[in-house]
């Protein structure tokens, strides 16, 4: 896989309830598999912030030989309130990082978990599923409450069956969103059920436990700070199982998708 370095064009911005829909114009025509993410530099033309800043892919069109990236975020530092606020930047990506969903073909229900900012991977991905007509696509999001519920307008355009919760019952069904996917599989056929998840870190592991208890495979988006985003500073590591001892995986090149079985929990 060729990782690009390239400038960009931030061309529009739109404010929603909970964040904001920046989208970013490449004048060079790449493809994304849902699951990538890409590397943010803010402003090119400044030292500070100096840190680039990794951002999963919401969206992305292509028209004649440019690439139009949609970037949902919202505000936790300085990096993403310039992002917000500031208009005429110049920011360079890294694109496209990071290895892909592995979508089984031989399943029929596709179960998609998500917690807070957790939900950005799974716009594409729903994307990609219903259109690539793969079976029944459900969506289970949840926040603490319905500030942090992102995106919903634009994931209810994909025809997703969905399953809306909140920590405050202030959107949804009150309760988490392991409790809603405990549910849902104690009344399927497993065995034809694949399910992804993003989100904190103790959500994903209680989403394995679930998928554990009814044997159904699930795929992990794992959430990290990253320094260099290609595996060098070593900043993004995890642990994970190699045959009878475990190893260091880092999450921005061997990740940030893993299946659940094969992380160590602590």
């Amino acid at each position: 896989m060729t990782i690009h370095n390239l400038p960009t064009q931030l061309v529009s911005r739109i404010k929603t309830r909970e964040g904001f829909i920046i989208t970013l114009k490449i004048d060079k025509k790449i493809d994304f598999f849902p699951g990538q993410f890409l590397h943010l530099r803010i402003d090119s033309q400044r030292y500070d912030p100096l840190l680039r800043r990794p951002f999963s892919i919401w969206n992305y069109s292509h028209k004649n030989s440019s690439t139009y990236i949609d970037v949902l975020f919202k505000v936790v530092g300085r990096g993403t309130d310039i992002l917000a606020k500031e208009d005429n930047l110049k920011p360079f990506v890294m694109i496209p990082l990071g290895n892909k969903f592995n979508i089984l073909n031989d399943r029929s229900n596709y179960i998609m978990v998500a917690g807070g900012a957790g939900i950005v991977p799974f716009y594409l991905l729903g994307r990609e599923l219903v259109k690539m007509h793969k079976g029944k696509v459900t969506l289970i999001f949840g926040a603490r409450n319905s500030s942090q519920l992102y995106g919903l307008e634009q994931l209810s355009s994909l025809g997703l069956d969905m399953h809306i919760c909140t920590d405050d019952g202030s959107e949804g069904k009150k309760g988490l969103v392991t409790e809603i996917l405990d549910e849902l599989l104690g009344k399927q056929k497993t065995d034809s059920i694949q399910a992804f998840s993003c989100g904190p870190m103790v959500m994903l592991k209680r989403v394995s436990e679930v998928c554990n208890k009814w044997n159904v495979g699930c795929q992990l988006s794992l959430e990290t700070h990253m320094g260099c985003a290609l595996g060098a500073c070593r900043a993004c590591i995890v642990k994970v199982k190699n045959k009878d001892d475990w190893k260091y995986s880092r999450v921005c090149c061997e990740g940030p998708n893993y299946n659940s079985s094969e992380l160590i929990w602590e």
